[in-house]
């Protein structure tokens, strides 16, 4: 029978790196915690650019200006002649300016965008407040351009109209003249006179006749002011007024010269036609100078709309009625008025070829507005300033179709729901941050805030911030939503404490008198919480359940933080004013899920507060747990101590505190003293179970201070051996009143202050809940080196490379070098013990070819590691194949070969690795039908075998496959025993000429064996089967032969092939 037998050699991978994978520079070298020293990172607070981190402010994000949000916007003008749209940002009291492209469109269209690009009245978009001097405004309101190069303003709690040549246009510009005072001073407020102002609200310029007249609506003193273009400077006076008979009165009236505060105006030049918005009487008045009518003092108006006539002030919601309007504007192309219909939250239009007293007007637009002044502009749109927003809408349509001041995550403006100041919260700011959690390896750092939202940052491989805008949101359909919701299974209402469970991937948030539980995967906007525990539904959060209002085994009356146990699958929630901490089993959870246990209470029942004891609270505000000793620690806010729960393997209620930190017993409760073994009012734990520290946030000093807490050497009022966000033990936290780089503010009553230390980079991050910041400290060990940075790795190979850092320590005695394949266990690498100091560089040898691998440094000494710098990731070079196999025996197309042939071949292999060797076998020398194959990587023993051999040499690791070395035949020899196995289990042997049965042998169905004389044969399944020298033959019956083909015998019914 013909034998085959071919070589190959074994395949290998590419060298590369790692390109998908890119980590941050930290910021600092990281350091050893130091009292009093400066934040290293932060969110929440901004300089004028919105991005540069100004650690002065500690503003609400709606106490912020930036370039985008408004506050009370009042009034919006266009200027076609440069496509720019001024908005007056009353509340923010500065004008803000949008540049438009060449139709008009203020923004949506590339380039554009939702920003403004310049602003008046301060020196940058984070200015807020009011000033009187040229530079500054205060309440800005309505907005006007003479014929020339001037831009009015109203200033309006400044009572003056300020005006800027427009040919020097520039952020922070400064008016050029003045109305209402003299000068640019600020010291001479309101007056009654034909000089002064008192609250002007809008200005409008027209011409009557061949003359150009500035229009002010002097709001508080009831009257229009008219002044002339003519010699028009600071002071002037006015040439004429509207609404009162005099330069000294100031009556309102409801008559046809009279004004009752009016508000807004406007003019149309074609029909010389002033429209005055007469706000308190319910009505425009319309003063028509056309065809060379007077302009004089208390001049009557015209027409009146709104009222059946100049007597009546009612408020009504017919088309014929208007109830407190503001904001008017003509549209000369279409010969019409737009009013803002406050009073009745509409916008209505009339049309001025013919106007009557109390006609009715077209209602405008298909949802509630609630405008001050308001601009038709280009492509027939309706600018409409609203509150925080201008609206815009297509007129002849009618739905919003635009809206600048507030955006969404995307950046593309929210039309609809938008009710908060300067852009709401922002997804880079915060209102009181509270809780705080860390997702080490999944690199994602969560911050709930007083908004109801959850925020998620993405974070690099170090765990430290990318940037300072949150990725995703829980509780909100965007992260800059803030206000009141309804309770629902996806909004947040009062979200406090936090904790993330790696396991589950799950989020727990503390949500005022419940727990919701989401999974943190996926896409989290407006996401559905997975499970609720302290309430029966998703549509209740009252305490207690909201029923009988009874302390159980499943609810709550005030969570002020919660922690997880993720080794044993526990949960603990402080249940603050029932006085009691609840421990449940999250192993199967479920919603409504019952406590299994309960501290500082005698059952699940019972409520209320003792006396200070080492088995209750006063009042238990915070939480954290060591996961290495099973310790719980909890934070007591009425007595200013943490009690240190022993809690593993806890099987029974209301067991004793083993430790007490701030107080020298477990029955003393006072505070007198910010002395070193005090705690005042503690609000918030974090535990390092690396170093076995404890860091406590506390209200009362407005400090974060550090506790040895090492299971061994713990005790009873022991002293505090760091501090952060204070520098001395007396001071608490400075006496510092304004927010700076290296301080803290709590209030007394964010109980459940967020903490997280980051493993890594050995930083901890801090809730600074009053002044609306997340601040990042560096906390390693004190003692411990500074830790390297930049580290790199270099001369990759197959089982080999090196790894690279800057060292920015000067106390280190070595170094180690970490490695991983999944960022989550880690091992010191081989060589990765670097036991010198100043060293930058090691060799890493033991890697497999073709392995994705992760490295991080430390800097070492005595006292302990700094923190990590992680190395970019690597793939270490693929093995090469080894030298194709060389056959000794049998030769191609030897004859008389053994049917049990010894192969003798070998290789080499470039790398020095062991070769592995494979055999197929195969009847042709195609090998398309292998019948068998031998991987000696998978069975080190050797093999002969009876029939055709293929045999592949592969080292360790393997690869791919490599060339032939040829398709090698040889003949076997024949002459040697052949077998019969029967399909009862009769045996038969052929012995050169003729078959006979041999007796005294057990045969069993299964599989086929040579055997020799005497020995137990296995025999095939079906028919008889026999197999001599180069043939094949099928014994029917048991008593005849006949002889088969070999391919009739592998496809034949009941035949076995060996």
């Amino acid at each position: 029978m013909k034998k085959f037998f071919r070589k190959m050699i074994a395949y290998v991978g590419i060298v590369s790196l790692m390109s998908g994978y890119i980590v941050a520079s930290p910021l600092t070298a990281n350091a050893a915690i130091a009292d009093g020293a400066n934040a290293v990172n932060m969110i929440g607070q901004y300089a004028s650019d919105g991005t540069t981190l100004d650690y002065t402010k500690g503003l609400l994000p709606n106490d912020g200006p930036n370039a985008i949000g408004l506050d009370t916007a009042s009034d919006v003008l266009y200027q076609a002649s440069t496509q720019r749209y001024f908005i007056s940002d009353s509340g923010n009291n500065r004008i803000v300016v949008h540049q438009a492209d060449a139709s008009g469109y203020m923004s949506g269209t590339s380039p554009l965008d939702y920003k403004a690009d310049y602003v008046i009245g301060q020196s940058n978009f984070i200015g807020k407040y009011a000033a009187a001097l040229n530079g500054g405004l205060s309440a800005p309101e309505g907005m006007t351009f003479d014929d020339g190069a001037l831009f009015y303003v109203a200033d309006s709690d400044n009572d003056r109209v300020v005006a800027y040549n427009m040919d020097s246009f520039a952020t922070g510009m400064s008016a050029e003249m003045v109305l209402g005072h003299t000068d640019f001073t600020g010291t001479e407020g309101s007056s009654t006179s034909q000089t002064g102002l008192y609250h002007p609200t809008d200005v409008t310029y027209g011409t009557v006749g061949a003359d150009g007249y500035l229009f002010v609506a002097d709001s508080m003193n009831n009257r229009v002011m008219v002044f002339s273009m003519v010699a028009l400077g600071n002071g002037s006076a006015a040439a004429f007024v509207l609404g009162q008979s005099d330069w000294t009165s100031n009556t309102p009236a409801v008559t046809q010269a009279g004004m009752t505060t009016p508000t807004y105006l406007d003019y149309d030049d074609m029909s010389d036609q002033l429209f005055v918005s007469d706000t308190g009487a319910n009505r425009i008045l319309v003063f028509d100078f056309g065809g060379g009518a007077d302009l004089s003092n208390g001049r009557a108006a015209d027409k009146v709309l709104g009222q059946s006539g100049f007597e009546a002030n009612g408020t009504g919601s017919g088309l014929g009625q208007l109830s407190g309007p503001k904001g008017v504007d003509y549209d000369e192309d279409n010969n019409r008025i737009f009013v803002s219909d406050y009073g009745n939250s509409r916008l209505l239009s009339y049309s001025t070829g013919s106007i009557t007293d109390g006609m009715s007007g077209t209602l405008e637009g298909q949802e509630d507005f609630l405008g001050d002044n308001l601009l038709y502009g280009p492509m027939d749109r309706l600018y409409i300033a609203e509150d925080y927003r201008v609206v815009v809408i297509g007129v002849n349509g009618g739905a919003s179709v635009d809206a600048i001041g507030v955006v969404d995550d995307t950046g593309y403006p929210m039309v609809h729901d938008a009710d908060w100041a300067n852009n709401g919260p922002g997804s880079n700011s915060f209102d009181s941050p509270r809780g705080v959690a860390l997702d080490e390896n999944g690199h994602r750092l969560f911050v709930s805030d007083e908004y109801g939202r959850v925020l998620v940052f993405d974070l690099n491989s170090s765990n430290e911030l990318v940037d300072y805008y949150a990725d995703q949101v829980f509780g909100r359909s965007y992260s800059i939503q803030g206000g009141d919701v309804d309770t629902s299974v996806t909004s947040v209402e009062d979200s406090t404490a936090l904790a993330y469970d790696p396991d589950g991937d799950y989020l727990y948030v503390a949500d005022g008198n419940r727990i919701m539980v989401f999974h943190a995967g996926g896409d989290t906007n407006l996401a559905e919480a997975s499970f609720v525990l302290g309430q029966s539904d998703w549509t209740s959060n009252g305490a207690y359940g909201g029923g009988a209002f009874v302390a159980a085994a499943n609810n709550f009356n005030g969570i002020t933080d919660i922690e997880l146990d993720t080794t044993n699958d526990r949960l603990f929630v402080a249940d603050v004013n029932s006085a009691r901490i609840l421990v449940f089993d999250v192993s199967n959870l479920s919603s409504n899920l019952n406590a299994e246990y309960v501290l500082g209470q005698g059952d699940l029942n019972s409520v209320g507060v003792g006396v200070a004891a080492a088995n209750n609270f006063g009042f238990p505000t915070s939480l954290t747990y060591d996961e290495t000793n099973g310790r719980l620690f909890v934070g007591d806010g009425t007595w200013n101590r943490v009690l240190v729960f022993d809690v593993d393997g806890l099987d029974t209620n209301n067991i004793d505190a083993d430790n007490v930190l701030g107080q020298v017993d477990m029955t003393t409760t006072g505070f007198t003293t910010t002395a070193q073994n005090k705690i005042n009012i503690p609000i918030g734990l974090e535990y390092d179970s690396g170093t076995d520290r404890l860091f406590v946030a506390e209200a009362g000093s407005e400090r974060v201070v550090v506790y040895d807490t090492d299971p061994l050497t713990i005790g009873d009022g022991d002293n505090a051996v760091n501090m952060v966000g204070a520098d001395n033990w007396a001071n608490s936290n400075g006496g510092r009143a304004n927010p700076v780089q290296n301080g803290l503010n709590f209030s007394t009553s964010a109980y459940g202050t967020g903490m997280a230390y980051n493993t890594v980079a050995q930083r901890l991050f801090v809730a600074d809940v009053d002044w609306h910041r997340v601040m990042a400290f560096d906390v390693a060990e004190a003692g411990t080196p500074d830790a390297p940075t930049l580290c790199t790795t270099s001369n990759l190979s197959t089982t080999t490379l090196t790894v690279g850092w800057t060292d920015n320590a000067s106390d280190e005695t070595g170094f180690t070098v970490e490695q991983s394949t999944d960022q989550a266990s880690w091992a010191t690498a081989t060589g990765g013990t670097v036991a010198v100091a100043n060293a930058s560089t090691t060799g890493i040898t033991g890697l497999t070819g073709s392995t994705t691998y992760y490295f991080r440094v430390k800097a070492t000494n005595a006292n302990g590691g700094s923190a990590y710098a992680l190395c970019s990731a690597a793939s270490t070079t693929a093995n090469a194949a080894p030298a194709t196999p060389t056959l000794s025996s049998p030769s191609a197309s030897a004859t008389g070969v053994s049917v049990s042939p010894t192969f003798q071949f070998s290789s080499t292999d470039t790398d020095g690795d062991d070769v592995k060797y494979v055999v197929e076998l195969a009847t042709a020398s195609t090998f398309l039908d292998v019948v068998r194959t031998f991987d000696q990587r998978e069975d080190a023993t050797g093999w002969s075998e009876t029939t055709s051999s293929d045999w592949v040499a592969e080292d360790t690791p393997y690869g791919g496959s490599g060339d032939l070395n040829g398709i090698l035949a040889f003949e076997d020899g024949g002459g040697w025993m052949t077998l019969v196995y029967g399909e009862s289990g009769e045996l038969y042997e052929y012995d050169d000429s003729s078959w006979s049965e041999i007796t005294g042998v057990t045969a069993n169905l299964n599989d086929m064996t040579e055997i020799g004389d005497g020995d137990t044969a296995v025999v095939g399944d079906g028919g008889y089967v026999a197999i001599l020298g180069d043939e094949v033959f099928q014994l029917c019956s048991g008593t005849t032969t006949e002889n088969l083909n070999a391919a009739h015998a592998r496809s034949g019914e009941d035949t076995i092939m060996v």
